[in-house]
């Protein structure tokens, strides 16, 4: 629930800083609580292209460090790092080398604080460096804050580009940079980090009029990040990049499946000129998810989040499919969650009925679903209950609590915040118990 009331107060942070704030301070879990303070921190720079750190930024600043300061230190008990097993027995097993290992690899994130001190420093951004300077300790999780460091630059040269027509003279160059570097080919990051930077020169081109596009440079092995950066090579306005439509129809083929749905839907916000084009792909999808299928749940969840796209496919018949859909190991249960978690605002919105039955057993089962599927999307909760959203929850959860309890009240703190001053952030109509 802590990071339910997080994301939600990082939803209102711009636009109505006091009572994101008082969402912030409900929370009674130091890292979500952390993690909250940092992005008001942020929010509170303003506009990049005024963004300065003032009176209000430093407040945030100093509880950041206060909630830190509250952050428990965890330590690794495993004598080794996880690798999975191959062979006809999957799983997990220890593999030698030790904590020190998992210091420098993906695990890292796993760990509590680690990843508390990861999510502070790719809020930083240049402004508070010890942030960044905590996790230099952990060689996987400093390589990905490099990456969305760059891939941040590049987003920031393009908006100073577009507010004030101007070539910044710090991240113009990284932008380049990122433009024509050779990347190391089995990052994760590093492709998302090229492919990200193509995409921002592409905005450039098509909020500024005259401008052309300069072409990424970049190799990217990979064909699922090759194809983004030829959907955004050729100019706004301009046909489909054959490469494009090659690539995609390569996967539809040998897949992954799942990836052509997600480059589809990411498409036809970048590229609504080619509307038709990408709506005959993305049926092609819906033709090769049988139903059953893992992957083609997976990947009809995704269409089915698309406002262009999502007419293509019954997200109630989704849902009741992937129900009865076999999730195996190399898919796991994960994935099912995935696919309730995308499709509930979704029903949300179309079928109100069905999702609530949703969440009502995923209450009833597992509260950490159930708060998942809360998480996922944040403004569709708040179109469905105003502002107040979660201080309504955080009364019915008070409510509920006490009729369960002998004492007939509710604990101080469930799963993360303090319920009554969650409660007290709503108004008085929506968020008070009743």
């Amino acid at each position: 629930m802590a990071r339910l009331v997080r994301r939600f107060a990082e939803r209102l942070a711009d636009r109505d800083r006091r009572r994101a704030t008082a969402l912030v301070r409900s929370i009674a879990d130091p890292g979500e609580r952390a993690i909250g303070y940092a992005d008001l921190h942020l929010a509170a720079h303003g506009p990049i292209s005024s963004s300065r750190h003032g009176h209000e930024a430093d407040a945030f600043s100093r509880e950041v460090d206060r909630a830190l300061a509250d952050l428990p230190r965890c330590r690794w008990t495993a004598g080794g790092a996880l690798e999975r097993t191959a062979g006809d027995d999957p799983g997990f097993q220890l593999r030698a080398g030790g904590r020190e290992q998992a210091e420098d690899e993906a695990l890292a994130y796993a760990r509590p604080d680690h990843r508390v001190r990861f999510e502070l420093a790719v809020r930083a951004l240049g402004c508070r460096e010890d942030d960044m300077r905590a996790i230099q300790g952990q060689r996987c999780l400093a390589h990905a804050h490099r990456e969305s460091f760059l891939a941040w630059a590049s987003a920031v040269h393009v908006t100073l580009a577009i507010d004030n027509g101007r070539r910044d003279e710090v991240f113009g160059p990284i932008h380049w940079e990122n433009l024509t570097a050779d990347i190391d080919q089995s990052s994760v990051p590093a492709r998302v980090a090229a492919a990200a930077a193509a995409y921002e020169e592409f905005r450039l081109a098509r909020e500024v009029p005259g401008h052309g596009v300069r072409a990424s440079r970049v190799r990217i092995e990979d064909p699922v990040y090759a194809a983004a950066v030829d959907l955004v090579t050729p100019a706004p306005g301009s046909p489909l990049s054959p490469a494009f439509a090659r690539r995609l129809k390569e996967m539809l083929d040998a897949g992954p499946l799942p990836a052509v749905a997600q480059l589809l839907a990411f498409a036809v916000d970048v590229r609504p000129e080619n509307r038709d084009t990408l709506r005959e792909l993305a049926a092609e999808v819906v033709v090769r998810a049988k139903p059953g299928s893992a992957t083609g749940a997976d990947a009809l969840s995704v269409l089915a989040v698309s406002p262009v796209l999502g007419d293509l496919v019954d997200p109630v018949a989704l849902l009741r499919d992937a129900a009865r859909t076999s999730f195996g190991w190399q898919h796991g249960a994960s994935h099912l969650s995935d696919v309730r978690t995308r499709l509930f605002p979704v029903l949300l919105r179309s079928a109100p009925t069905v999702a609530l039955q949703q969440f009502y057993e995923a209450a009833s089962r597992d509260w950490s679903l159930a708060m998942s599927l809360l998480e996922h999307e944040p403004d569709a909760l708040r179109d469905a209950l105003g502002d107040d959203a979660v201080a309504v929850l955080g009364s019915a959860v008070t409510r509920g609590l006490a009729c369960t309890s002998p004492e007939n009240t509710a604990p101080e703190v469930v799963d993360g915040v303090r319920l009554a001053r969650l409660v007290a952030t709503g108004s008085a109509r929506n968020g008070q118990p009743s």
